[in-house]
Order: C-alpha cells, then sequence, then structure tokens
C-alpha cells in the first residue's frame, strides 16, 4: 500500500476492500491496475484546476463499507419514476434485481444484457474504458473501473428503440459501483432513462459511470435523474463519442443528495455530429452541485449546444464548468454555451464558468452566463394582482425551470420532476394544481 492510502482512511478503505469486493468479476488484472492508479493518484485536491470549487478532506476522513452482498428490497421505491410501458432494469447497490425488472423487449435491433455477463463473456471491453490518464477529472472513472459488478449494457442496431428505465437504488449504506453502456448504429434512435435514488436518507457513496457510442446516423437521449437523499454523495463520470451524422443529447437533472459532481466528455468525432447537454441543478440546504462539461469538435461540420439553469436556495452552491474545444482541423464548427443561475436566498451561491479553446478561426462559437434573483418587476405585477408575494415567488422560480422539462422527450418525466421540484417551493398546493 502506498504511503498516500495509509494517510488517508478513504484510500486504506478501498485498497483493502478491493479483494473482497472484486472477487469472483471478470478482468481481475484490469481492476486492479486501475485500483493501483486511483490510490496513487490520490484524491483530487483545491490545487486540481476544475476542483478548485469542491474539498474533498470530509470523504478523505471517511471509510467505505464495503458489503458484498447486494443491498436487499421486496418492492420499488415510491420515488421511482411513474413511466408505464418502459422496459425497466434495476439496480440495487450496482448488482441487477431481476425480481424488481420488467422483462426484456424482444424488438428486433435493441440487445439489452447485464455487464456482468458482458465483461465475462469479453473481459477486454471492461480495459478498453479505462481513462488513457490519471487527471483529475478522469480518476472516478478508475475507482469505478476497479469495483463496478454488473450495470446496463444497451445495443441499437436500427429502427426505433422502446422507451428503456434504468434504477440505480443505494441501499443500506455499502458502496456503490453502478454503470451503463449504451452503442447505437445503423440510424437507430432511442430515449434511455437513468435514475439515480437511494432507498432512504443517510450516507450513501455512489461512483457512477456512464459510456455512450452513437455512430451511423443514429441518434440517442438520455435523461439522467440524480435524487439520492439527504447524505447522498455521488461523483459521476459520462463519457461519449459522437460519430458521422448521429446525435447525442444529454438531459442532466439533479434534484437531490447533498454532494453531486458530475464530469460529462463528450467527442464529436465526424462530420455532421451534435451534442446537446442540457442541465438542471435545483440546490437547496448546504447541499453541493456540480457539472463539469467539455465537448470536444474534433472533426469538420460539427455542432454542440449545452444550456444550463440553477435555481439555489438557502446555503447551497451549485458549479457549471463548461468548455468547448475546437481542434485546428475542425473548421466550420459551431457552438453555443447559455447559463443562468437564480438565487432564492442572500447566502445561496451559484459559479458558472464557460469557457472556449478554438485552434481555427473558421468557427462561429458563443456563450453567456447571467446569474440574479427574480425580477422585482414581475414579483410587482404578479402581487398587484392580488397573489400573495410567496406564491408569486414560487411561480417565478417554476416558470424558469419549466423550459428545460418542455425539452424532456418523456411527458412522464416532465411531469413527475415538476411536482418534484413545486413540492420543494412555497405554495407547492397551488403550483401542482397547473402540472
Amino acid at each position: 500500500m502506498s504511503a498516500t492510502a495509509q494517510a488517508s482512511p478513504f484510500l486504506a478503505s478501498i485498497a483493502q476492500g478491493h479483494a473482497a469486493a472484486a472477487a469472483g468479476l471478470a478482468a481481475p488484472a484490469t481492476r486492479r491496475a486501475a485500483l493501483e492508479r486511483f490510490v496513487n493518484a490520490g484524491l483530487p485536491t483545491g490545487r486540481d484546476e476544475n476542483w478548485k470549487y469542491l474539498t474533498l478532506r470530509g470523504l478523505a476522513r471517511r471509510e467505505l463499507n464495503f458489503a458484498v452482498e447486494p443491498g436487499r428490497t421486496d418492492r420499488l421505491p415510491d420515488a421511482a419514476l411513474p413511466l408505464e410501458n418502459a422496459t425497466r432494469l434495476v439496480f440495487v447497490n450496482g448488482r441487477l434485481a431481476a425480481d424488481l425488472s420488467t422483462p426484456l423487449p424482444q424488438a428486433k435491433g435493441v440487445r439489452i444484457e447485464s455487464l456482468a455477463d458482458v465483461y465475462r463473456r469479453q473481459p477486454e471491453l471492461l480495459a478498453r474504458t479505462m481513462p488513457e490518464n490519471d487527471r483529475a477529472d478522469s480518476r472516478f472513472a478508475l475507482l469505478n473501473t476497479a469495483f463496478v459488478a454488473d450495470g446496463a449494457s444497451i445495443e441499437l442496431d436500427g429502427g426505433e428503440a422502446p422507451l428503456i428505465y434504468v434504477l440505480h437504488l443505494a441501499a443500506g449504506g455499502a458502496a456503490s459501483f453502478p454503470r451503463l453502456r449504451i452503442h447505437a448504429t445503423g440510424g437507430a434512435t432511442g430515449v434511455i432513462v437513468e435514475h439515480h435514488l437511494s432507498d432512504a436518507p443517510g450516507a450513501r457513496f455512489v461512483n457512477s459511470l456512464a459510456e455512450i457510442d452513437v455512430e451511423g446516423g443514429s441518434r440517442v437521449e438520455l435523461c439522467r435523474v440524480h435524487s439520492l437523499g439527504a447524505g447522498g454523495q455521488e461523483f459521476d463520470t459520462l463519457r461519449a463519442r459522437v460519430g458521422s451524422g448521429s446525435t447525442f443529447a444529454l438531459h442532466c437533472l439533479v434534484v437531490g443528495g447533498d454532494l453531486l459532481r458530475s464530469d460529462v466528455d463528450v467527442a464529436l468525432e465526424g462530420p455532421a455530429a451534435v451534442a446537446q447537454v442540457r442541465a438542471l441543478l435545483f440546490t437547496a440546504g448546504s447541499q453541493h452541485h456540480e457539472l463539469r462539461a467539455e465537448i470536444r469538435h474534433a472533426v469538420p461540420d460539427t455542432h454542440s449546444r449545452t444550456q444550463v439553469r440553477t435555481v439555489v436556495n438557502e446555503s447551497g452552491r451549485a458549479i457549471c464548468n463548461s468548455k468547448v474545444v475546437v481542434a485546428p482541423g475542425a473548421r466550420r464548427s459551431v457552438s453555443e454555451q447559455n447559463f443562468r443561475n437564480l438565487l432564492l436566498a442572500p447566502a445561496a451561491e451559484a459559479d458558472t464558468r464557460p469557457q472556449l479553446e478554438i485552434h481555427n478561426e473558421d468557427v462561429k462559437c458563443s456563450h453567456g452566463a447571467s446569474t440574479g434573483r427574480l425580477d422585482p418587476n414581475m414579483l410587482f405585477y404578479l402581487t398587484s394582482r392580488g397573489i400573495d408575494a410567496p406564491t408569486a415567488r414560487a411561480l417565478l422560480t417554476y416558470a424558469f425551470v419549466l423550459d428545460l422539462l418542455q425539452i424532456l422527450p418523456v411527458a412522464a418525466l416532465t411531469q413527475a420532476l415538476a411536482r418534484r421540484i413545486a413540492g420543494e417551493l412555497p405554495a407547492r398546493d397551488l403550483i401542482k394544481e397547473f402540472i
């Protein structure tokens, strides 16, 4: 064990718990290599450029629970999304719960299976997902690679896929390492909803990873809902590659958890590739929600758009760190970044950092950001017409997030999230009448 691991209870606990947690899993050499790289690199610190807003001193002092047996639950949690007619896969502490999942579809061009089965059959696939370097933004992907036991593998090949709902449930206090793999080709179209949820308030540690590959003129929309309960901490990584004529649309919706840090990396690697990143961070109490997104235009004629809305109340903090990189040969790239932050309390904080790194002149790139409070003129307008001040503030806050919610490709998801957000606002009963 390295001196770094000995100095940190967190690193020591993962080094000591790995043998039992990974026993019997595929690709043991890959897992050991990932663990060694993570432990030697250590946790990110404020000296790492993209981690200066988040201190991990509390995490460094924490020892993780690596229960080998999956958490037990005999029914879907009440907070599960009501997505009727969706194919549902439920994972409890990163392991498939077949009794809570629906039968897999027999649709042509759709193959859904357990990642545990995939890695047993093709252990080299796990090695291919290893980050190329140990930079801070990739470090938690190494940790997931070391411990991942199972996850959902979704392969789409042509045609329109049925709606797929992947529910990751963190239960009983054991550390959880969920993973999602999506590969779309042959002009396929699909909508996948991925939901991270905890069974109850309390300390929950989740280290999630999603790997997306969209090619052959396909289109994938991934809606990721992060709604851990009080005490929950999630470190998340998403890596996507978009090929020629293909589109990847990400909807990132953060409505829970004490701490959420999501690292999103998207590479546009074929002409006419499109990436859309839309995010809503609803942050309150002392929560810290952070999104770092990097989109790389690697070839000519690619297009990206990033839209982020944050609503911050009480002493919460929301961080949006977005970067677009346009390679020297990526001519005629088009990129837009737009950020709007709404602060509802004097102690609320939002930090936005849009960046452009452009290596040729034949591009059309822009970014804009705003941070402020509710419009006093609109508040005056509503109160002058008989609406009390708390209700007026709640209505304006709800209207602020509605434009992003209405873009979601699943109406039931839009309604479920609208009700969740409305339930956190003053005059919640009145607002719910309009949903």
